[in-house]
């Protein structure tokens, strides 16, 4: 187990973001990011371990929130797969809604969001798009971060995503 080193802003031994208030949520992902050296070391020693029983790790699965493990999987020279415990849609609108911010073009939580790049015309009122993305502030350090985090998403290898291609397959060829 790699402990999460202490945050600033965050509990005292806080490991997840399960009792956190949500506004500590974006502080807290970032945070994670302080995981990429000790999962690194740990990735190298299992490469110099000859007497592992199974080899050493082969990839990297992670949650969408870990984007940043995506430089960690090329570094390594392993493939990284991405898990988002939704569906394909949400997926697809997730990628565009960080990928082009569509909902800074409007002032009112009321006003309609327009949806870019996904397969089918998809509007929704400002006040549905995530909080997280919502509460993005350019140039600040916790909000780019979780913006690259998120696109760095598209790059992985795979995409684990909760749903069954009879269900939403212009969705899952999309993303």
């Amino acid at each position: 187990i790699i402990p999460l080193p202490p945050t600033e802003g965050l509990p005292p031994g806080c490991e997840n973001a399960a009792q956190l208030p949500y506004h500590l949520i974006p502080l807290f992902v970032d945070s994670l990011k302080e995981l990429a050296p000790p999962i690194e070391d740990w990735f190298q020693q299992q490469k110099k371990c000859p007497d592992y029983e199974f080899g050493p790790p082969v990839c990297i699965i992670s949650d969408f929130f870990l984007g940043w493990t995506q430089n960690t999987a090329a570094k390594l020279g392993i493939p990284r797969i991405v898990y988002h415990p939704s569906g394909a849609f949400a997926v697809s609108v997730i990628y565009s809604v960080w990928k082009y911010m569509p909902h800074e073009q409007v002032l009112s939580d009321n006003d309609t969001v327009h949806i870019p790049e996904v397969p089918h015309p998809v509007s929704f009122p400002r006040y549905q798009i995530s909080r997280l993305a919502r509460a993005y502030k350019r140039s600040d350090p916790v909000s780019e971060f979780m913006r690259c985090s998120m696109n760095l998403n598209v790059k992985s290898w795979g995409t684990i995503i909760n749903t069954f291609y009879d269900l939403e397959a212009i969705y899952i060829d999309h993303v």
